[in-house]
């Protein structure tokens, strides 16, 4: 018979958030199940709370690359799984991360911790037990955070970045010199976990846009340092809600009278009494269907989340268009 593992895991409902119960989760998965064998010539790649269309995304750079990996959690084909007749019971969705890969994740070149507050605990416990590098963030979403992940991928593993994946990469600077004119100057607020609140605050930057008021629920070290990083070289100097209290944010939001807001769907109603139209992007979007299947990491999700961008801009702009769409 198949032996039953279990993995004992502190549940953020009694201490924290969401955010450190992903890392204690990644964390206690690891140091219970990962054991050193031989080296397997693979990273581990652990992804946070992104969307399934996320990792699809990142399973197609690797892919693209031709690297071998081991994804913990992969949740792509498991919460977007596909509605087929069953033949069959017990029913589970295909995909997952399997036990034997997770025990594997302690032979590989390199973990690489997509959202640093969400599984960064885990990477920190394989470099120290099994001395394997720790790559920790930042979240690859925009042009300069994804080149990061794709150059450090190159040199870690010695492939080559492919000619498509440049490709995808000039796609998405063209998509910007064409639409600068629509972000260039607006001011922004952004609200979210903290890795993807970082990295959406540096893709405003690259967009030209203003970043205002920044917020994080969840207080992180890497956050701050992350928003100080991108506001600094690009010269504002936003208000940063590190773990702080989103009435706090909202009501600076409502004073500086912002153009645009990045959030979940926790933000409708102060996008409504601020009159600055909200886009959706991190965790919880349940407002709108399909938002699952949207990547927005990677150059192809730059570009989406680019005209998701805009085309908000334009609406709000011109909201008789919506009429006729």
């Amino acid at each position: 018979r198949d032996q039953v593992k279990f993995v004992i895991i502190h549940t953020p409902s009694f201490a924290g958030s969401h955010v450190n119960g992903y890392d204690e989760a990644a964390k206690s998965f690891v140091k219970t199940l990962a054991k050193r064998r031989s080296p397997n010539n693979k990273v581990n790649i652990i992804p946070g709370m992104i969307t399934p269309g996320d990792i699809r995304e990142i399973k197609h750079i690797l892919k693209l690359m031709d690297i071998d990996y081991i994804m913990l959690f992969d949740i792509s084909d498991t919460l977007d799984c596909p509605l087929r007749p069953i033949k069959q019971l017990p029913y589970y969705p295909k995909g997952g991360t399997k036990v034997e890969e997770i025990i594997d994740m302690a032979n590989s070149m390199a973990t690489f911790v997509l959202c640093p507050d969400e599984g960064g605990a885990a990477a920190s416990y394989l470099a120290k037990r099994y001395e394997i590098p720790g790559i920790i963030g930042p979240l690859p979403l925009g042009v300069h955070n994804t080149d990061k992940f794709v150059k450090t991928l190159s040199e870690i593993t010695g492939k080559p970045i492919p000619e498509e994946l440049k490709d995808e990469r000039g796609i998405l600077i063209d998509a910007m010199a064409d639409t600068f004119h629509y972000t260039m100057g607006k001011r922004v607020a952004i609200c979210g976990d903290p890795d993807i609140a970082a990295a959406a605050t540096r893709f405003c930057c690259e967009l030209g846009m203003e970043p205002v008021a920044i917020f994080s629920g969840t207080q992180s070290k890497y956050f701050a340092q992350e928003v100080w990083a991108a506001c600094e070289e690009y010269g504002y100097k936003p208000v940063i809600f590190n773990g702080g209290d989103m009435f706090e944010w909202e009501d600076l939001v409502k004073k500086e009278k912002v153009d645009l807001i990045l959030g979940n769907s926790k933000c409708v109603n102060i996008s409504k009494e601020a009159d600055a139209p909200l886009v959706r992007i991190g965790f919880p979007v349940y407002d709108r269907v399909g938002y699952q299947r949207r990547a927005y990491v990677g150059y192809r999700g730059g570009e989406f989340l680019l005209s998701l961008i805009v085309n908000t801009i334009l609406d709000a702009k011109f909201p008789d268009d919506r009429v006729h769409q």
